[in-house]
């Protein structure tokens, strides 16, 4: 996806293959890109508002000029694959999750942060939302010990950038020492100290017992860590196998066939569920083998989510597909849903 969130990415790219169609890119910013992003401010007054939103419309009609736009991958899919229903799952924390949740919303961290008080506490903004993610997925991610760091190794550079949360620097970083502390002892893949781990859980043993294959997608290795974890804890065992950041692109295709196209009964069987980071997600990854792709969490960017959340229901696939996004109530997870995604 070659468009973020920036407008002048927009320009960059209409420029490149049609070269001067919207101006400068100073006049650009200054008819378009600067209105526009002031009538989205919280606190813009109304003629701001009215004005982002002629330049919006204006700007929509100049660029429909000469962008091609088909129908959506799903209204195209629709019509020759089996029917694939997406799940928003809300979940409550567990009280250890709870417990550390409200103690970082109390800190002296956030509270210069939501009081709007800015300085040197304005850089703690992206750490402390960090961790508040890792604790919507596990307690015990937020120490950051065993691959805590949620950051992808090796791979293919910016493709396979992990977004997720990095937790136990993003704790430090806040200025939230003491509750790194007191979450030392909490294990990352225990399901009882996190619903969402006890949710995958479920549902894969559910699903493998069925006969079905399994995708979870996270944003954060570190969380993929603790759903490998979980997962080899239930009895009997659930055998993952796992593409991210560290597989390098010429041996994910050896690992999408053999999930695929192997069953329980082949001696080179690696496993019924495959773990899989969002932005490796992203890269053209054909997983009709599984009809159940479960997300711990979301990415900030709705089309990295759109195209992880696809891997699936994809042409080749047989079977009706099941996509659950797992939320957990009342935190930086549903307001996400809501602010990005909806």
């Amino acid at each position: 996806t070659p468009l973020q969130n920036n407008l002048s990415e927009l320009y960059a790219v209409l420029d490149f293959v049609a070269p001067g169609f919207l101006g400068s890119h100073a006049a650009f910013t200054r008819v378009f890109a600067d209105p526009i992003a002031r009538a989205r401010d919280p606190g813009a007054r109304p003629a701001e508002v009215e004005l982002g939103a002629r330049r919006a419309t204006e700007l929509a009609s100049r660029v429909g000029a000469v962008v091609l736009k088909g129908p959506p991958a799903s209204q195209v899919n629709a019509g020759s694959l089996p029917p694939c229903a997406v799940y928003d799952v809300f979940l409550r924390l567990t009280p250890a999750a709870a417990s550390a949740y409200k103690a970082v919303l109390a800190s002296k961290a956030v509270a210069c942060l939501t009081g709007g008080r800015g300085g040197a506490a304005s850089a703690s903004v992206l750490p402390a939302i960090g961790l508040l993610r890792s604790l919507c997925i596990a307690p015990g991610l937020a120490r950051g010990g065993g691959g805590g760091g949620g950051g992808e190794d090796g791979g293919d550079g910016d493709a396979d950038a992990d977004n997720g949360p990095h937790a136990g620097a993003a704790a430090r970083d806040a200025g939230l020492p003491s509750l790194l502390r007191s979450l030392g002892a909490a294990d990352p893949a225990d399901p009882a100290s996190s619903s969402k781990l006890a949710a995958v859980v479920a549902i894969s043993a559910a699903a493998v017992s069925r006969g079905d294959k399994v995708v979870v997608v996270s944003t954060s290795t570190a969380a993929l860590d603790a759903v490998g974890g979980a997962l080899a804890a239930v009895s009997p065992p659930l055998a993952t196998v796992r593409i991210d950041g560290a597989v390098d692109a010429a041996r994910r295709q050896a690992v999408v066939d053999a999930f695929n196209n192997r069953s329980a009964a082949d001696p080179a069987y690696g496993g019924s569920v495959l773990l899989l980071s969002m932005r490796a997600g992203g890269a053209g990854l054909n997983l009709v083998g599984a009809s159940v792709l479960v997300m711990t969490d979301m990415d900030w960017n709705p089309a990295v989510c759109a195209q992880a959340a696809a891997r699936c229901w994809r042409p080749g696939q047989t079977r009706p597909c099941a996509v659950l996004r797992l939320h957990t109530a009342g935190t930086i997870d549903e307001r996400l849903l809501q602010r990005v995604h909806h």
